[in-house]
Parts: structure tokens; C-alpha cells; sequence
């Protein structure tokens, strides 16, 4: 499984919370120790859905050409990736970003689906949307289920906020496919450069 103190480290350079049924947008809210005190625990808790969802991705579901997220201890970045070959102790990928090759373990990928992930193309920096988790009630309670989120870049503005250590709150709009009126989502952002 992923190492937990690189999955707890990896969002700490941009974060944001996704929530909500208006209309896609974003904005930026003040990070101070109360947002910082729930973040940490729906992190803790995201960790424990992430092992559930990578334990069910077995080598049956993966073939070349498939894409996936690698976690990269040399940036200590989560890289977008496509699977080259598989094996049952390593896999290859080629990471779509660098163009380069990597020899990486079953529990350093993870499954690129379209729920979990999305590209801000924000030139000139371009950046990478890793949904942690999808957790979709009416009270914020701990109920969970699959959602999707289609999101809007960052401003230039925004951008420069989050550098500074913001948390980016973004509103998403409720499908009508979804049980659930309102979807909390976490997410970090990370630049790809």
C-alpha cells in the first residue's frame, strides 16, 4: 500500500475542498487552524478509502496503454502515467508529463479514473487535479459514494493565492444521475512543472 506519511505529505502544497450543487466555479477561503484541523482528519479517513479502492485494482484490470497515477518518490509528486507492460511484481510505465520510463510497484499506481482526476491546462503552468476521494452527503457526515466533478481552472489571481498557502474552495454542479443533493470533494492541486 502507499506509504501513509507520503500520502498525508503529498497535500501539502496546494488544497482545496469541492463541494456543493451550483454551478462550476471557484474561490479562495483563508487556510487557518480550523480548516487545517478538518483537512488532516478527512485526509485520515480518505487514506483507508484509498487501500479499499486500490485493493480491487488487481493485474486482471490493468493492460498496457491503460492510465494510471504514479507517485514519484524522487519529486515526491503524483505523476500521470501509461501502463507499458504488466507483471505481477513490476510494472512499466511511461510517465506522460517527462516522457520517461519507470519500473514501479502495484501499490505505487493508481487507477486514472475519470472521477478521480482532472488537467487544469493554465499556461504557461499547467496543473494536475488528483481527487482524493469522493465523499457526498447532505450534513457532512462520513456517508461516501462515487461522484464526479468537472472543474474550472484557477484565475491567475487564485493561482498566486494558492501559492501563498490557501485553500482553494470549489463548487461543483450535482449530476442528476447523483443520489445525493450536494458532493463534498477533496482535492489537491499540484503544478505539473
Amino acid at each position: 500500500m502507499w506509504r501513509k506519511q507520503a500520502f498525508l505529505n503529498a497535500g501539502t502544497n496546494f488544497r482545496a475542498k469541492v463541494f456543493g450543487k451550483k454551478s462550476n466555479q471557484i474561490s479562495v477561503v483563508p487556510w487557518n487552524d480550523k480548516t487545517e484541523a478538518k483537512f488532516h482528519n478527512m485526509q485520515m479517513q480518505l487514506h483507508n478509502l484509498f487501500i479499499e479502492e486500490l485493493s480491487t485494482y488487481s493485474n486482471d484490470r490493468c493492460k498496457a496503454g491503460n492510465p494510471v497515477v504514479v507517485f514519484d518518490e524522487r519529486t515526491n509528486k503524483f505523476m500521470r502515467a501509461t501502463i507499458v507492460s504488466v507483471k505481477s511484481s513490476c510494472w512499466q510505465v511511461d510517465l506522460i508529463d517527462t516522457g520517461e520510463t519507470l519500473n514501479v510497484k502495484l501499490n505505487e499506481l493508481f487507477p486514472l479514473y475519470q472521477k478521480h482526476t482532472t488537467i487544469f491546462e493554465v499556461l504557461p503552468m499547467a496543473y494536475h487535479c488528483l481527487i482524493m476521494s469522493v465523499v457526498a452527503t447532505t450534513d457532512e457526515t462520513d456517508s461516501t459514494a462515487s461522484a464526479s466533478a468537472s472543474l474550472l481552472p484557477p484565475t491567475s489571481d487564485q493561482l498566486a493565492m494558492i501559492k501563498r498557502g490557501t485553500i482553494l474552495h470549489v463548487t461543483t454542479m450535482a449530476t442528476a444521475e447523483s443520489e445525493y443533493p450536494s458532493q463534498n470533494v477533496l482535492v489537491r492541486l499540484e503544478s505539473s512543472n
